[in-house]
């Protein structure tokens, strides 16, 4: 870890140097200033076999964003900050209730660019949380329905079985599946150009309380290449994490994904837990999807996939975790606009215990400014 440190931080130094010295002989240097962001609003069912509830929220796959970003751009070299925040109207409350809204700010940064890459510092999503097990896809259904992670409106609706002719069930809800990924954070962080469709990154994210609260260091490596219309795309990415953990010592993914020219595409996940010593969990994931971008009108692409997600161990030490889920999206371009929905059923089990299986559906809108 030490000799990690030293190396991304004296890249830092170099990259922020080279900057400074680059930007007295700049020549002509163009400045923008940009503001955008989407809203993104879903409804939906979620039906544990006990009892179903009417569900809306911002969508938890997208979430709703506003973006505000600046830079300065030479022949040879950009400079830029960015910020993102979340403005929340109420996540996974009922539909009869009110919940209050929040504003929370996601990312925070500046970053230099130049032929030899980008240098980021601040509070972004790090080299760890680059890529999830669901990243190398292709599908235009990906980025609002169920991934690999779970469905909208989370995977925490399981409750204990119970007699339906007797008894509703009253019991508290548990979570079968989890993400295998870090998440944003501040740090410093190296992205590569692209060398023959591959390309790297690393980072460094956190303080230096050991046990807790400390650093994470992550890297990942990813390749694209379009071969006569045939598209693939892989990636790995691996987290350090016992720095900040004191359970997981370490976390990766991997993913591979292929499209062909007529718009078919499948793609493939798998993800790891290291745990610290002494935890009797083994995490595991696995992950795939089939899907089929067309032009069925003239309002936009129109996307549709099914996917299946299992984990094992994730949450518990005898869980098992397995997901069926069918995306629906489509784009309605000249309005920035996307008709999102889909359909899920969860299975979650534990030895000695018996989980309702779940069933979510769910439809939205994503409107972009």
């Amino acid at each position: 870890m030490t000799n990690f440190r030293t190396i991304l931080m004296g890249t830092a130094a170099v990259g922020l140097s080279v900057a400074a010295f680059s930007s007295a002989q700049a020549g002509e240097v163009e400045k923008s200033a940009t503001f955008s962001g989407h809203v993104a609003r879903m409804i939906g069912v979620v039906d544990n076999g006990d009892s179903s509830n009417l569900l809306a929220e911002d969508s938890d796959r997208s979430g709703s964003r506003i973006y505000i970003g600046g830079s300065a751009v030479s022949e040879t070299l950009t400079m830029g900050a960015k910020m993102q925040f979340r403005p929340d109207g109420g996540g996974n409350s009922s539909i009869n209730s009110t919940s209050g809204g929040t504003v929370s700010q996601m990312q925070s940064y500046v970053y230099v660019t130049n032929s030899m890459g980008t240098l980021t510092v601040g509070s972004i999503t790090q080299a760890g949380g680059a890529y999830n097990m669901h990243s190398s896809s292709f599908s235009g259904a990906q980025g609002l329905g169920a991934d690999s992670n779970g469905t909208p409106f989370g995977a925490g609706q399981f409750t204990v079985s119970t007699d339906k002719d007797t008894e509703e069930n009253t019991g508290a809800k548990v979570s079968g599946s989890g993400a295998y990924t870090t998440s944003s954070g501040h740090g410093v962080q190296y992205s590569s150009p692209e060398f023959n469709g591959f390309s790297v990154g690393a980072g460094l994210a956190g303080g230096a309380t050991e046990g807790g609260l400390g650093e994470v260091a992550s890297a990942w490596v990813a390749y694209n290449a379009d071969y006569d219309g045939t598209k693939i795309t892989a990636h790995w990415v691996g987290s350090s994490t016992a720095g900040d953990s004191t359970t997981v010592d370490s976390i990766q993914n991997a993913g591979l994904g292929v499209e062909l020219a007529n718009g078919i595409n499948a793609a493939l996940g798998w993800g790891d837990k290291s745990m610290a010593t002494g935890s009797l969990l083994s995490p595991r994931a696995w992950y795939g999807e089939l899907g089929y971008d067309m032009s069925v009108n003239d309002m936009g692409e129109t996307s549709i996939m099914v996917n299946y997600s299992n984990q094992d161990e994730t949450v518990a030490d005898t869980g098992d975790y397995d997901m069926w889920a069918l995306n629906v999206e489509q784009n309605m371009d000249d309005y920035g606009t996307t008709i999102f929905g889909g359909i899920a059923r969860q299975d979650y089990s534990i030895t000695g215990t018996n989980y309702d299986d779940v069933v979510t559906s769910w439809i939205g809108l994503k409107v972009a400014f």
